[in-house]
């Protein structure tokens, strides 16, 4: 799909890249293919893993990994070139197309510039971001409630995803802005838009610190679930040690009467059975006794 910059309202038919000024292109592969004639060196977004910028004779490009903001959804891949007059954007998921459609609808301006158009591109990519953290923000709350009161089941596969989710989108804003940095150092931006820009990446920046706080926050998570464990299993160890405890003094009497020593007098006593028996039972009573005053339990 082409537009033209002083018309954006409506799209226009096929162009010639050669003489073309004040374009607005937004392909898909596949659109691109139909297009007779196009400039040789734009690239498809098949091996996208970074946002980048590059800076070449003729054109600037760009590359967009916009991670996945949702369960379900796929991460996007974007390239974009930006020439003096014409600013060309390509992906394979039409987001690039979603998000200029919604700019137009959403403006009541009709003409732009190829560096105001940038601009906004990439603020309307980050339209959602502060729902999508706070949506991290309540995962984290949840793991940490179920780790308090005992609820751990698949815990660690829960965490696992959710500290991944927090790292793409650590490293996706560090990228953006390292490549907006350096699109201030290229002076891509005209005087009217670069203080925008400064506070486009001052939010990027936010965003990052948000998300390097939820790092710190999925640890201290972490080291509530492993406490939680440590707690249940001193539990279970102080409930075996008491148990070999109330237990022991009857081992040492089955022991020590198991011998059937020919000269043990309770052996011909009639009442060395019954005597036993109350023995053993008094040091229970007594050891139960002494653990109760003691508050083992």
């Amino acid at each position: 799909m082409i537009y033209n910059l002083d018309a954006l309202d409506a799209p226009v038919g096929s162009v010639d890249w050669k003489s073309v000024r004040k374009m607005l292109g937004v392909f898909t592969p596949k659109e691109l293919e139909a297009e007779i004639t196009k400039p040789y060196f734009l690239q498809l977004p098949q091996s996208i893993r970074f946002c980048k910028i590059e800076q070449h004779s003729r054109y600037t490009f760009a590359t967009f990994y916009i991670p996945s903001k949702g369960a379900g959804e796929k991460h996007v891949t974007i390239s974009c070139y930006l020439f003096q007059d014409n600013l060309v954007f390509i992906d394979s998921q039409e987001y690039s197309k979603e998000l200029l459609l919604h700019l137009i609808e959403r403006t009541e301006q009709n003409q732009f510039k190829p560096d105001t158009l940038l601009y906004l591109f990439m603020d309307l990519m980050l339209d959602g971001d502060l729902e999508q953290l706070d949506h991290i923000q309540d995962k984290l709350s949840g793991l940490e409630n179920a780790a308090l009161y005992g609820e751990m089941k698949n815990f660690n596969q829960m965490m696992m995803r959710v500290k991944k989710e927090i790292l793409h989108l650590y490293r996706y804003y560090g990228q953006l802005l390292n490549m907006g940095e350096k699109m201030m150092e290229l002076e891509l931006f005209s005087n009217e838009n670069r203080e925008a820009f400064r506070l486009l990446l001052s939010r990027i920046s936010r965003f990052q610190d948000e998300t390097k706080m939820f790092r710190e926050y999925a640890v201290q998570v972490r080291e509530v679930y492993q406490s939680q464990i440590d707690i249940r299993q001193n539990n279970i160890m102080k409930i075996l040690t008491i148990v070999t405890t109330i237990f022991f003094p009857l081992s040492v009497i089955a022991g020590w009467y198991g011998m059937n020593f020919t000269f043990m007098p309770e052996l011909s006593s009639p009442f060395g059975y019954p005597a036993v028996i109350a023995a053993s039972i008094g040091a229970l009573i007594g050891e139960i006794w002494l653990l109760k005053k003691k508050k083992f339990w």
